[in-house]
This record gives C-alpha cells, sequence and structure tokens, in this order.
C-alpha cells in the first residue's frame, strides 16, 4: 500500500511518531512527505495543538518549513494554547523561526499562561542565542511571571551555567522578582556566579549591603546557606557583618544556626578587624554562641569559645528556649569548662543523671559522657553546683556501681571514678543486693590492676568495717583477689572484730584467701591473731580448703601459724582427704612428709597413700 492512498493529515501524523533518521528515511522513499507539507497542512498542525507546544520544533529548518513561516500565520502575535508561536521557537531553541517571526513583528514580550514570556522560557532551557535574539529584539530582560519569577531566577533555578552570565552582562537585575536571583545562586551552591552577581551590583549602583523584601542582606542569605566563596567575596567587596536582620541576628547568627563552622570562622575574622562586639544578643537574646550549641555543632562551639564568646553572655529568656534535652553531651562539655549562667546548673544535674542512665543502658560509656561526666564532677568539687552522686536507676545500682563493675576495662573509667571520689561521692552507699561500690571494685580487680583507685575508695569510706547481709566484710573480698597493699590497708584501718568476723558460711578472711590461693594474704592474716583453726558450717579450717585447692608454701605458712593438719571437718574428713580427692599430689606428698598423711576408714586415702613411699 502506498503512502499516496492516505489521507495528507494521517501521513503528517505518522512523521510524529518517527525519529529524524527514520523520518528522512520515509521522505526519501515515499518521494511524497515533503510535498505533502503545504500552508494548510501546516495551519491544521497549529490549531490541533495544545498546551504541549510543537513536537521536534527544534528541528523544523527544512526550506518548506521557513517560506512557511515567512507569510504564515498571517497573525505572529496570535496566542494558541501553548502561548505564540514565539513562545515555541524561544523554548525549543530554533533560532532560525524565532528571527523570522520577530522580522514580521512578533510581540517579543508577550505573555502566556502564567504570565511566561519568551525570555522566560528561553533562559530556562538554557538556548543563550535565541535569549539574546529577544535582549536585541527588546525582550524585557526582568519580566515577571505569575510567580514573581525572573529571567535570570529562571535560569540560576535550572543550573544553566552559560545563561546566567548572558544575562547578567544584558543588564538583569539581580534584585528583581523574588525569590531574588542572587539568592537561589547562593542556594543552588553555584559559587562560580557570586563576582558576577557582585559586579552587577556594583556596576548597577545599589549598595552591596540592599535589603531583600526580608530585610536580608547577600551576606546574610550567603552565611545561612554556608556559601564560604560567596561570603568571601562579598566580605572582600566591604559587605557589612555587622548588619542586622529584623530579628537582631548578624549574618554570624544565621551561620551559627545552620552549624557553618568555616562560614563562621570568616565572619568571626572580619568582624575582629573592625573592632566590634561579634558577639552581640539578637533580640531573643542569642548569642552567636548560643546559636552554635543548638545546631550541636561541636567545632563551631570550640571555634567561638575559642574566640572569646561566653555562654553567660546570652540571655536568661534564651537560655530558657534551649531544649537541653537535645543537645548532645559533647558539646555541653565544651561549655563545662567555662563559667555558666546559674540557670544552666540545673540542666547540668538533669544531664547528668540522664547520661548515667544511659551509660548503664548501653552496656559501656562512650568517650563524650565520660568527658561530659569528668567535667561536671569537677563542677562538684570546686562547689560550682550540686549533683546527687549516688542518684541510682529506678531500684537498681548506682552509676558508681556500675562504673566500678567496669574499671578494668579502662584507664578513663579510673580517672572517672577518681573525679567521682574527689567530689566526696559515697563509697558506702549498698545496692539492692547490699554491695557497696568498694565491694564492686574489689571483685571486678585482681591484684594489680586499679590499685590506686581501691585505695582511694578505701580512704574515703566513713564505714571501713560495713558488714553484707552475708555478714562478709571488705576484708574477705580483699582477700580473695586483692593486692597485699590492699590487704594491710585494710587491716591497719578495720577494727580486730572487723578482721576476725566470720560471714554466715562461718567463713573468715583467712578462709577465703586460702580458696583463692592468694599467698600473700595468708601470709598478712596470719600475723593479725586471725583463728588460724577457725572452722566454717562445714567444720573445715583453712587447711582443708587448702589442701584441695592450693599450693605446699601456702600450707608450710599455716602449719607455722598453728594450724591443725588433722583436724577432722563435719564430714569426718581430715585435710589430707580433700588433697587425694582433688589429686594434688604436691599437698599429698606434703602431709605424708608431716606424718598426717592418715584417714582412717577411708577407701579412696588409703588406696592413694599405700602406693605413697613413707617419708
Amino acid at each position: 500500500m502506498s503512502l499516496n492512498c492516505l489521507p495528507n493529515e494521517l501521513v503528517v501524523e505518522i512523521g510524529l511518531f518517527l525519529e529524524p533518521r527514520s523520518l528522512a528515511s520515509l521522505i526519501q522513499s515515499a518521494k511524497r512527505y515533503a510535498w505533502l507539507l503545504t500552508p494548510r497542512l501546516y495551519d491544521f498542525y497549529l490549531q490541533r495543538t495544545y498546551c504541549y507546544g510543537l513536537d521536534q520544533v527544534k528541528l523544523w529548518s527544512s526550506p518548506y518549513v521557513v517560506k512557511y513561516f515567512q507569510g504564515h500565520p498571517s497573525n505572529v502575535s496570535h496566542m494558541y494554547n501553548y502561548g505564540t508561536l514565539l513562545h515555541q521557537f524561544a523554548e525549543a531553541g530554533n533560532l532560525c523561526l524565532l528571527n523570522i517571526l520577530l522580522s514580521r513583528g512578533a510581540h517579543v514580550n508577550a505573555k502566556a499562561e502564567s504570565f511566561v514570556t519568551p525570555l522566560h522560557l528561553a533562559a530556562s532551557e538554557g538556548h543563550v542565542d535565541v535569549a539574546q535574539a529577544l535582549i536585541d529584539a527588546g525582550a524585557d530582560i526582568n519580566a515577571r511571571d505569575e510567580n514573581n519569577e525572573t529571567p535570570l531566577y529562571n535560569a540560576i533555578s535550572e543550573k544553566r551555567r552559560d545563561m546566567i552570565p548572558c544575562l547578567i552582562n544584558s543588564g538583569a537585575n539581580i534584585f528583581a522578582g523574588q525569590p531574588l536571583p542572587f539568592e537561589d545562586a547562593i542556594y543552588d551552591n553555584m559559587p562560580e556566579f557570586s563576582t558576577l552577581l557582585i559586579q552587577a551590583i556594583k556596576s548597577a549602583g545599589p549598595d552591596i549591603d540592599t535589603l531583600n523584601e526580608e530585610d536580608c542582606t547577600m551576606l546574610h542569605v550567603a552565611a545561612k546557606a554556608g556559601c564560604v566563596t560567596t561570603v568571601q567575596l562579598l566580605l572582600d567587596n566591604n559587605a557589612d557583618p555587622f548588619r542586622t536582620t529584623p530579628s537582631g541576628c548578624t549574618a554570624l547568627h544565621l551561620a551559627c544556626q545552620r552549624g557553618h563552622t568555616q562560614v563562621a570562622k570568616l565572619l568571626l575574622n572580619a568582624m575582629r578587624h573592625a573592632g566590634h562586639d561579634a558577639f552581640a544578643q539578637d533580640t531573643l537574646g542569642y548569642t552567636p554562641l548560643l546559636s552554635a550549641v543548638e545546631s550541636c555543632t561541636a567545632p563551631l562551639v570550640q571555634l567561638l569559645i575559642d574566640y572569646g564568646d561566653s555562654i553567660s553572655a546570652s540571655g536568661e529568656y534564651a537560655l530558657q528556649l534551649v531544649n537541653w534535652r537535645k543537645i548532645q553531651v559533647h558539646v555541653l562539655s565544651l561549655l563545662l569548662r567555662h563559667k555558666l549562667p546559674a540557670v544552666l546548673y540545673e540542666v547540668i544535674q538533669t544531664r547528668f543523671r540522664t547520661e548515667a542512665e544511659h551509660m548503664m543502658y548501653q552496656g559501656f560509656p562512650t568517650q563524650p559522657q565520660l568527658l561530659f561526666l569528668e567535667r561536671a564532677l569537677q563542677m562538684v568539687k570546686s562547689h560550682e553546683t550540686t549533683i546527687n552522686l549516688s542518684a541510682s536507676r529506678g531500684t537498681g545500682p548506682t552509676i558508681l556501681h556500675y562504673l566500678c563493675k567496669l574499671a578494668f576495662k579502662s584507664n578513663e573509667i579510673h580517672e572517672l571514678l577518681c573525679a567521682f571520689f574527689k567530689a566526696d561521692a559515697d563509697v558506702d552507699i549498698c545496692d539492692p543486693r547490699g554491695d557497696t561500690p568498694i565491694h564492686m571494685i574489689l571483685k571486678a580487680s585482681n591484684r594489680y590492676k586499679n590499685l590506686k583507685l581501691v585505695h582511694l575508695m578505701i580512704d574515703s569510706s566513713n564505714d571501713i568495717n560495713k558488714l553484707k547481709e552475708d555478714r562478709s566484710s571488705y576484708l574477705h573480698w580483699a582477700a580473695m583477689s586483692g593486692h597485699p597493699r590492699t590487704v594491710q590497708l585494710l587491716l591497719d584501718r578495720m577494727d580486730g572484730s572487723t578482721i576476725v568476723s566470720v560471714n554466715n558460711r562461718g567463713e573468715t578472711a583467712l578462709h577465703m584467701a586460702a580458696k583463692a590461693a592468694n599467698h600473700a594474704a595468708v601470709q598478712q592474716l596470719l600475723t593479725s591473731h586471725i583463728n588460724v583453726n577457725a572452722q566454717d558450717i562445714d567444720g573445715k579450717t583453712a587447711m582443708h580448703v587448702v589442701a584441695g585447692l592450693a599450693g605446699a608454701s601456702t600450707a608450710h605458712l599455716l602449719v607455722e601459724g598453728g594450724a591443725d593438719m588433722t583436724a577432722i571437718d563435719g564430714f569426718g574428713n581430715p585435710p589430707v582427704h580433700y588433697a587425694v580427692g582433688y589429686e594434688n599430689a604436691e599437698m599429698v606428698d606434703f602431709f605424708i612428709g608431716a606424718g598426717a598423711a592418715v584417714h582412717e576408714g577411708c577407701f579412696l586415702c588409703t588406696d592413694c597413700l599405700s602406693q605413697k613411699p613413707a617419708k
């Protein structure tokens, strides 16, 4: 079937669905397509196109189309559904057809729907040659659409980087419209146009501190957006860093509100050079530092403190407006280095409890938490504030108990605990199980770690003779794992009755030292007049315990201290029975050598000892 058999309108429609190359092939093969494009068909085409405009207009360059538009339509400014033809050619970037219409007197500033001019469309699409032709023909370069947007604003919004200098150099007003074009360039992070914008201001005559409709200068906008390059250019061109908004904010306030550290540094240097106060309050009483605190930007907070800003310079009302619960703990830590206004002491007290609870919940403290708590404790020590150092999470252990339990994990926790005790924290407070922080540190420590900390806690105790519900003393716990100096410190500080006390199992501290095979503690306890033959509720003496768990050197100490090697416990067993039962060959040999290897009626002992030669 030939194209000649199809209605002309259908043939035209077929072309809409073809790529240019396919369309060219169709024209070549049909020998009819170009001939069909008669003025009547173009008229039909224009009338049936709706708001989306004409397809493929950019490609319209054949002699047929040029000839058509040189004489058609008769009204070159006729408003179609999509605007005038000039709008369509400007948007498509068809300079040839646009120039034809301009030469025929087309209205260069015609406004289509939304009050868009052809120049708006050319600027949005980045057709520099078309925009220049429209400007040369008298287009209003500062025309505004229904959104109050200018062609320059559209070019910036669409990031048409070649179009922007074209419009500025042609006289576009960067203060025309709303939003302002220069604001959009800043917010869209196009600092390469800052120089052009500034030059445009200086050429047009307005002050570089000209205000927008919100009474903000370019410096305010650039600082708020964090555009470092633009801020530097504006300052180099004498922008006033002390100019304030209606709310009393300088550019420094605005940069601090958004946490822009580099911008703040530029402004601080400029303001310091000018010799005026950079840290004035805004109308609410916010200083730049308080704004930075609220933005939770620690480097910026530190920068402002280094430059001399103080949280105390903020207004009391502003301090009350801040939601301190949301301020990150590492930011608060920076503030604690300096004198605080009275209103913040309650904040610190509350936050101290909160962070302590978080530490217990997390399972391990973070570095910022440790730093904050340590600095808060320094304030307590210097009597700047008071904090309940015995606060607990519900009915559970206090933060002191928790930290003592973790003391072996890091030196940072050691330092924090030392800060607690230097701030007069109560080391004798009990948790629900009856453990004090001293109990916890003794449990968590070994004989050689935390020594300084343990001694500090013992020195801080007001009840060194305290007994737990199970009747055990601090000496019981130190005998198991304590360093000899810790044991000796307790022996020097405790009452004699506490030293020889027994727990609810009848065990003395000597029993505990024997269980842990703590040779040094056994030796120290034997010099304290403790009963070497004291029996627990099972009738076992320290020698019974040593026989199964320790070595001969510890047994020798007990013997020298008067231990009975043949004492019978509540089960009818002498110490040698446990040496045999635990297969402690060293102790079996010890008892044989001492003549104490007798356990009549015990087949286990008789069998084992009969195989050993007498010594």
